[in-house]
């Protein structure tokens, strides 16, 4: 399962054991971060993770674990190939399992996540953790419809924060968002658009220099947006909740090993 990316380094579970790996399937190459201690072992629903680039081209991985609604935080580096904990600390009620996370979408120099209760429009934040001095900041969510279903993904566009969220019920509109400073600015917002009979789930993996976007459906098959086309030809609602997490990489030599 994979679980989260960046360059060309995918984070991935193995199911059966839970344990966590570092694979560039370019090479081939990969490490194992599961150690003596028990660190590396990701559970589902539970645990949140994140890529991000520390200093001096270091790789490293920010792992959440939530367990009896307490969390712990640990980092593992590829250069020193160890985990290492650290402090998270986040308003208390996040950590229970009612809230869902997203993974780690990693924009100049902040991870950031999305913390959304039980998938309905209660309350939904972002949650920022600043790779370089390892502070936690909450910024607050764009305005969206007060009831119904919310699905959302973050992206980095060209070192700028995007959020494309789509709420409702049956019927479900979808707009974007781009952060900047502390507030969300809108760029454009669909009609409502009435659910489509196919099961497809779509999540936005990866952005291309030529101003497309790259999605990955749940049966494996990849699809384009243009964004410079009129919205209602690119976007189709659904009403299924979470995308398989998929990954677009290119083909350079960097070892998950350091």
């Amino acid at each position: 399962m994979v679980l989260s990316h960046l360059d060309d380094l995918l984070c991935v579970c193995l199911q059966p054991t839970h344990e966590l790996f570092l694979l560039n399937p370019t090479t081939g190459a990969h490490s194992l971060l599961t150690s003596p201690a028990g660190h590396g072992l990701y559970t589902h629903i539970a645990d949140i993770v994140g890529l991000y680039n520390g200093p001096s081209n270091d790789y490293i991985l920010l792992h959440l674990s939530r367990t009896s609604d307490l969390q712990s935080a640990h980092n593992y580096s590829t250069q020193l190939g160890n985990w290492r904990k650290i402090s998270f600390e986040t308003n208390h009620e996040y950590q229970e399992r009612r809230f869902y996370w997203s993974p780690g979408t990693v924009c100049d120099d902040t991870l950031y996540f999305i913390v959304c209760e039980c998938w309905v429009v209660v309350k939904n934040v972002v949650v920022g953790f600043h790779t370089n001095t390892e502070e936690v900041t909450e910024i607050s969510f764009p305005p969206v419809p007060s009831s119904g279903i919310f699905q959302g993904t973050l992206v980095d566009v060209r070192k700028s924060l995007i959020m494309v969220p789509w709420t409702g019920h049956q019927d479900m509109s979808l707009t974007l968002w781009a952060l900047q400073g502390e507030h969300w600015v809108k760029h454009f917002s669909t009609p409502t658009v009435p659910p489509i009979s196919l099961r497809i789930w779509l999540t936005i993996t990866h952005y291309m220099t030529n101003g497309t976007f790259l999605v990955m459906s749940n049966s494996r098959k990849l699809y384009d947006i243009q964004v410079d086309k009129n919205p209602l030809e690119c976007y189709y609602a659904s009403s299924w909740f979470r995308g398989y997490i998929g990954a677009i990489f290119l083909q350079i030599l960097v070892s998950p090993n350091g």
